[in-house]
């Protein structure tokens, strides 16, 4: 019996669809691919130029701060007993950029893009070390500038609070008998310096006027010229008090520009080491 001999005129066909399929399957996976790598790089792509333009708003924002550091430490320098406070920049970005940010995809998409070697290693490691202490100094300031404020608010407070009890006793002084016989000029003298002080007066804090109007003048007058008395004697004790914490403050505020002064040098220089190891990225990612 003989073979069957394959003779179907729709046989070679089976084969090209066959190969048409495969070929179709390959193209489609190649597609697919292709696609994948392209969206992976335009994702990559889009981390360093987001990076880039986090880095943009942080250099200047912490140059500006260094700024507001350095010209509030001359007005400490200058007026310890200022009112004012330190302006801080609203700009939260390295906050951002150190805890927000997928570090690990930017990590993989710089080193995407500048290659996998030592010298990259090191680059992006150093990178996000200026990005963390960035981020470090502003927290670091922001604490610290509120320990300044609360730590010479209560000391202002208690000056005030001394110079009220002081100004009563000075006004007492007139209804004691034996003073307005025995010390008159000292009795006028403290009078003459209240009405002043009353007369002047400033809005707000009074810390300094109070102190060079009443205060220390009456003290040293009370040194050279006042006579053993227990109204004089506890009279002085208080001037002598408040003597001691007007310095104090007038010190603290000295203190407190080296700080400020200290804090701006810092973030001058993490700036400046920020941009620097920046320059690559900001050249191939810049936003403008």
């Amino acid at each position: 019996m003989t073979s069957p001999i394959l003779c179907d005129p729709f046989y070679p066909s089976f084969g090209a669809d066959l190969l048409i399929a495969f070929l179709g399957a390959v193209l489609g996976l190649g597609a697919a691919y292709l696609i994948y790598i392209l969206s992976i790089t335009q994702v990559r792509r889009d981390r360093l130029k987001y990076i880039v333009s986090l880095i943009e708003q942080i250099v200047p924002s912490v140059e500006r701060q260094a700024g507001y550091c350095e010209n509030y430490a001359k007005l400490l320098t200058q007026h310890p007993f200022t009112g004012d406070h330190l302006t801080l920049e609203a700009n939260r970005d390295p906050k951002r950029l150190a805890d927000k940010v997928d570090q690990e995809g930017v990590f993989h998409a710089y080193l995407w893009k500048y290659l996998r070697t030592k010298e990259t290693y090191k680059e992006f490691q150093q990178i996000y070390g200026y990005i963390d202490y960035i981020d470090f100094l502003v927290d670091d300031l922001i604490k610290t500038n509120e320990r300044i404020l609360m730590f010479i608010w209560e000391r202002k407070k208690q000056y005030q609070i001394g110079f009220k009890k002081a100004y009563e006793s000075i006004q007492s002084l007139s209804l004691v008998p034996e003073l307005l016989q025995n010390q008159p000029d000292l009795v006028n003298h403290a009078g003459a310096l209240l009405e002043q002080f009353a007369a002047n007066q400033p809005q707000g804090e009074n810390i300094e006027y109070s102190f060079t109007t009443v205060v220390d003048p009456l003290r040293e007058y009370i040194v050279k010229n006042g006579k053993q008395h227990p109204k004089i004697t506890e009279l002085l004790f208080e001037l002598q008090d408040l003597s001691n914490q007007f310095k104090g403050i007038e010190l603290s505020g000295k203190h407190n520009a080296a700080d400020y002064k200290d804090f701006a040098k810092k973030l001058r220089q993490a700036s400046e080491n920020l941009f620097n190891s920046t320059r690559k990225l900001q050249q191939d990612f810049t936003t403008h």
